[in-house]
């Protein structure tokens, strides 16, 4: 049975560990791949360590037994973008033997409910736009593309952002 789980500071090495073995097929072809083979785990786990420090920040890790399959980040917007939407889904990563599980769709609840209770109508994530399978999925949880950002050299740089509307 899958469970999410508060992340605890000790957790931090797992998610920055988890992002990596998500990257490593997810972008594999969207991202240089030198970029996915020399994953820098040193830069990514202070910033995963602060994420679960940061109390703007909802983090858990989502557990099936005692495997760590995946993680979810959401909380306040502090990046500025989109300034009009209070809430981001800054990440959620789940291991691909663990997707289409509807492990992604409970967390959409999970968010979706701390929305609804804390009166707040809508929220965003950002996604890169070749990554077909997070926008399919996104584009199911009602999602719908707001700004895009598409005209890079390097197709890993171009984003776009989903734009969730909770009040209909």
């Amino acid at each position: 049975m899958v469970i999410f789980r508060v992340a605890l500071e000790k957790d931090a090495q797992t998610i920055t560990e988890i992002r990596q073995k998500a990257w490593n097929t997810t972008y594999r072809g969207i991202y240089p791949d030198e970029i996915i083979d020399q994953y820098n785990f040193d830069r990514y786990y202070p910033k995963d360590l602060m994420q679960i420090k940061n109390p703007q920040l909802k983090v858990y890790l989502i557990e099936d037994g005692k495997e760590a399959v995946g993680y979810f980040i959401y909380g306040k917007n502090l990046l500025g973008t989109y300034k009009d939407f209070e809430i981001c889904l800054k990440s959620l990563y789940i291991l691909p033997k663990y997707q289409r599980q509807g492990i992604g769709t409970q967390a959409f609840t999970m968010l979706k409910t701390y929305c609804k209770e804390n009166h707040i109508n809508k929220f965003y994530n950002e996604c890169n736009v070749e990554n077909r399978n997070a926008l399919a999925f996104y584009h199911k949880m009602g999602g719908k593309i707001g700004m895009k950002d598409d005209e890079h050299e390097s197709q890993g740089e171009n984003t776009c952002w989903i734009e969730y509307d909770e009040a209909n």
